[in-house]
């Protein structure tokens, strides 16, 4: 019997001679790196690969014939590192390999490694049909730029992110978090926004980071102190390409992690780290331009103009669909607190930190939305996408977003962001739009996750429980 071909002739979105120059000028520029580590960005953010010599690369330049291969379930591991329990594409399809070839541009150093080694984001593609795979983040991102694109307009998009410093030798005797002894205060409440002693403290971190950066080609903007204890905030200069933005958020987080440790800290991006301190944001500036370069949303009078009240309607009725994108985890929701500069209602408003959309210098060629919902444990490529689902909605329905919040009072008269992660899962479940943007087989791949790991937090007590009920009910 004739054994079948592994990898029948398939037309696939990639460049091989473009990669083969960027190999080429990689190799040149750095003769003595021995290895890559490939990976694709699952659903829970964690990065997955390989590690291979330099010489396999050769092989991915020929493309679908030499692409590196994993499973399609690479991309929905769960944030423990297994499989959903039950998925389909696992226990009944068996698991099949996706082939990944190269995210252009991608092939980078890693400046925190201990041997000469490079990264490169990988796409996965489906071997039989050539399609890009439905369950990846960053292809569920890359169909919805070109819906944004067949309309003409083009994403603006900056990325910033908040992150905490942890102290990496309690972290391992504990497995709790508390701020670097070399700026902690004694109280944990103690505010270091914009504290240019506290940066002065961390000058080997903040160096290493922007060297870092400078090595990897991410356009680092900003970095500075934040409220809670040895929080930073790292902004990123806006790209007019969404993909591209998305792919640099995820590389900053590995690269903050990475260097970190290096420097003898961990970095944290979970939402909310300490109890009685503001948790970490993840904040998405947009701007459209149009055919002809110009910014659609900037505005000649005080009112916001049709395309960006469009997009603030969109974006606001939408935001329940997609809350369990920006708010994906149990502790996601505890960032949700009064008094911190977080979003707890479906408002926007110029200039105001506390509504969901803050609409930033209306009537210049910077004018853009802030979008603040989002903790910065979220994967940045759905976030991405779900903005980019509501700006559709926003510009397809032509609705209007109500007035601006001016003061905080008026928040009330408005509805609240929900706080509740069942409920979130539940209404991403239920939503027609969120299965539109994200089509049908990574829907229900979420859901099931989100699901599964909503049941397995459910079934852990907390010491709250035994403190308050154990001996007094």
């Amino acid at each position: 019997m004739q054994k079948p071909s592994s990898t029948p002739e398939i037309e696939l979105d990639f460049d091989a001679a473009a990669f083969t120059r960027d190999l080429r000028a990689y190799r040149n520029a750095h003769p003595d790196c021995e290895g890559v580590e490939a990976f694709v960005v699952p659903i829970a953010g964690s990065v997955k690969g390989k590690w291979q010599p330099m010489e396999a690369l050769e092989g991915l330049a020929q493309g679908a014939k030499g692409a590196m291969r994993m499973p399609h379930s690479a991309a929905t591991i769960q944030i423990w590192g297994e499989d959903i329990a039950g998925l389909p594409l696992v226990y009944e399809q068996g698991d099949p390999d996706a082939l990944c070839l190269p995210v252009r541009s991608r092939l980078c150093p890693i400046p925190w490694a201990q041997r000469p080694t490079a990264q490169l984001l990988v796409t996965p593609y489906d071997p039989k049909s050539g399609m890009r795979s439905p369950y990846a983040p960053r292809n569920i991102l890359m169909n919805l730029a070109e819906r944004v694109a067949a309309i003409g307009l083009t994403p603006v998009v900056a990325c910033e992110l908040e992150f905490c410093l942890i102290d990496a030798e309690r972290l391992a005797e504990t497995g709790r978090p508390f701020p670097p002894r070399a700026i902690q205060s004694g109280q944990l409440a103690h505010s270091q926004a914009y504290d240019l002693a506290v940066s002065a403290r961390l000058a080997p971190l903040f160096d290493a980071i922007r060297d870092a950066c400078a090595a990897q080609q991410l356009p680092l903007k900003a970095l500075s102190c934040e409220v809670a204890p040895g929080q930073v905030e790292i902004n990123l200069t806006h790209v007019a390409d969404p993909l591209r933005a998305a792919d640099q958020a995820v590389l900053l987080k590995r690269l903050v992690a990475g260097v970190a440790q290096q420097q003898g800290y961990a970095a944290s991006f979970m939402a909310k780290p300490y109890a009685d301190a503001p948790g970490n944001g993840f904040h998405l500036h947009l701007s459209l331009l149009n055919a002809a370069g110009e910014n659609v949303f900037s505005a000649q009078s005080d009112a916001p103009n049709a395309m960006l009240s469009h997009a603030l309607a969109g974006l606001l009725t939408s935001l329940p669909d997609f809350q369990a994108i920006f708010a994906p985890h149990a502790n996601s929701y505890r960032r949700y607190g009064a008094g911190l500069l977080v979003p707890l209602h479906l408002a926007w408003g110029y200039e105001h930190r506390s509504v969901a959309l803050r609409v930033i210098d209306p009537h210049g060629t910077a004018a853009r939305l802030e979008h603040r919902v989002a903790g910065a444990d979220s994967n940045p490529y759905l976030v991405v996408a779900a903005v980019l689902a509501g700006l559709l909605k926003g510009l397809a329905e032509q609705s209007d977003p109500g007035p601006p919040i001016q003061l905080s009072h008026e928040l009330a008269r408005l509805p609240r962001i929900n706080r509740l992660w069942a409920t979130a899962i539940k209404t991403f479940e239920e939503s027609s739009l969120a299965r539109e943007a994200f089509g049908a087989p990574f829907h229900e791949v979420f859901v099931a996750g989100r699901r599964e790991e909503y049941e397995r937090f459910e079934q852990h007590l907390t010491d709250f429980e035994f403190q308050h009920y154990l001996t007094r009910v």
